[in-house]
């Protein structure tokens, strides 16, 4: 992989955590309002699934050094598609 690839990726991975925080906030408001409790099953599962969701994605809030490779790949796939899209 190329530098720029790797730059690319780490801005990439930056959007991608200034994107998800500001839906996460979005999310954390919305849940507050809700009386889980009184849901039927369903709905119940689906918001106990956005929780985890907002959960998961903290763990992804570090640097892009701090990454596992395997999800470094996840922002240099959108790397690839920058550089494709440059190139023509």
């Amino acid at each position: 992989m190329s530098e720029l690839e790797e730059k690319l990726a780490n801005l990439e991975h930056e959007q991608w955590c200034d994107w998800s925080k500001s839906v996460s906030k979005d999310i954390k408001k919305l849940i507050d309002l809700i009386d889980i409790e009184k849901l039927d099953k369903s709905d119940k599962d689906f918001v106990e699934s956005q929780i985890r969701r907002v959960d998961n994605w903290n763990s992804y809030w570090v640097d892009y050094d701090d990454l596992d490779d395997d999800v470094k790949e996840k922002d240099r796939i959108y790397a690839r598609k920058v550089i494709r899209i440059i190139k023509k």
